[in-house]
């Protein structure tokens, strides 16, 4: 039955290191999935971008993060920002993540970028908190951003993007819509050989330890190329299977 009053997300323990928290921060994602399978989604996505902000100040205990729900063109994209105020003398920089990635694990990760940037972290369609889109495309998944670009940062001047693997290849969709609007795209180990050994193998592993989800896979399918619910050695470019 869902709870009455859903339980806070604990209070973090600033600079300890992610790798020190890591085992909590995992346990509350654990609680935080039940009760979002339970039916308070509101209130776990609002523990969800708490979490993400704890992740970030058991790295930096100087930062703060802030998550947001912003309707894109079709879907609700789940926005993390990173401070969680803006910084006059800072440009923002967007930050595209990967194919199965974590907002907690991210959420650390861009801190290397977090001095020269106020950085804006948003996750893929069906991932996280962000919901799923009907069309399964680069530009489809770039479409989404842009309307956030023409909505919650339309004041925002030009940007940076960064675009991690899968989501280098979004950034460069989202340049080419938004000329106007993305000064720069810096791209960190984009896949532009789609069907690479490595990144199948990686991907298939994952699959088999986190759970095959459907639209992952198709995610996989008819973006990357190949099915990451079967093995290395069948991962062949396949789309209709």
């Amino acid at each position: 039955m869902p709870q009455e009053n859903p339980p806070a997300v604990s209070p973090p323990i600033a600079g300890q290191g992610l790798a020190a928290a890591l085992p909590w921060l995992t346990a509350e994602l654990h609680r935080i999935n039940l009760l979002h399978e339970s039916g308070h989604r509101p209130v776990a996505i609002q523990q969800f971008h708490a979490l993400a902000s704890v992740a970030v100040q058991a790295q930096r205990g100087d930062l703060t993060g802030r998550g947001y729900i912003i309707r894109g063109r079709t879907a609700d994209v789940s926005v993390f920002r990173i401070p969680a105020q803006q910084r006059p003398d800072k440009p923002i920089a967007l930050f595209l993540p990967g194919l199965l990635t974590s907002l907690l694990l991210t959420a650390a990760r861009v801190l290397a970028f977090v001095d020269q940037f106020d950085i804006v972290l948003c996750e893929l369609p069906g991932h996280g908190a962000s919901s799923e889109v009907a069309e399964v495309s680069l530009d489809a998944f770039a479409a989404e951003y842009a309307s956030l670009l023409d909505s919650a940062l339309r004041q925002a001047g030009h940007l940076f993007v960064i675009g991690e693997s899968l989501g280098g290849l979004v950034a460069l969709s989202l340049a080419r819509m938004r000329p106007d609007r993305i000064r720069n795209v810096v791209l960190l180990d984009t896949p532009f050989h789609l069907t690479r050994p490595d990144l199948a193998a990686w991907i298939s592993e994952s699959w088999r330890f986190n759970g095959s989800r459907p639209y992952l896979r198709r995610t996989c399918i008819e973006i990357m190329g190949f099915d990451g619910r079967i093995g290395i050695g069948d991962n062949t470019t396949n789309r209709t299977r």
